[in-house]
């Protein structure tokens, strides 16, 4: 049953093992994966990032706030051997996946299939991947406002946009642009009113 989760363990341990000079990030990495493993096994269920993400936020009611970040990175690891039969990057903020994994499906869908038309060749992942962050951050609060992207309105957009604060001017307009574009790409479906999206054109400034 956990075959090929034991597999991945290992692969990602090797890879540890070369990267880092110092045992104890392989330690750790070695520690938190036999404990899901174990979490998994107790409930008789297989792997997946769901499950995993599930077991996360289970876990930070009583784990550390240290142990939790290790745990976070541990499934982190090992999603990505899963995806790509390695560790395309050590820094991603996995945090922002679980944040997807956690959206309805009628949400992930959307993202989806706006990153579809959004990528383009020369587009780098760093790009998307930041782009697909946004995105989220939005319809993460907009999800728990409504069941469907159709139950938009306008008042609910103007609650979010005063409530997204960042630390930075340019970030928030960053954000701004970045959910305007999909915004008009909701329009372009006709899931939107034609012209909502004007909103994050008013007041950048502020």
């Amino acid at each position: 049953m956990y075959k090929e989760f034991d597999y991945v363990v290992s692969k990602v341990s090797e890879l540890l093992l070369a990267k880092y000079s110092t045992k104890q990030i392989f330690t750790a990495f070695q520690s938190d994966s036999a404990t899901l493993r174990n979490a998994l096994a107790k409930k008789q269920i297989v792997y997946s990032v769901k499950t995993a993400t599930e077991w996360l936020y289970e876990g930070r009611k009583y784990w550390s706030h240290t142990s939790y970040l290790s745990n976070r990175r541990t499934v982190f690891w090992i999603d990505e051997y899963v995806k790509n039969q390695a560790i395309t990057t050590w820094t991603f903020k996995f945090e922002n996946k679980t944040r997807f994994q956690r959206l309805p499906d009628w949400a992930k869908t959307l993202v989806e299939e706006y990153l579809v038309q959004f990528t383009h060749p020369g587009l780098k992942p760093k790009s998307i991947e930041e782009e697909k962050r946004i995105i989220t951050n939005f319809l993460t609060f907009i999800a728990s406002q409504i069941d469907s992207i159709e139950a938009l309105t306008y008042r609910l957009l103007v609650k979010y946009f005063r409530q997204d604060s960042h630390k930075t001017l340019t970030t928030k307009q960053v954000y701004n642009v970045a959910t305007r574009r999909f915004l008009c790409y909701l329009e372009n479906k006709q899931l939107l009113s034609e012209g909502i999206h004007q909103l994050f054109k008013w007041n950048e400034n502020s």
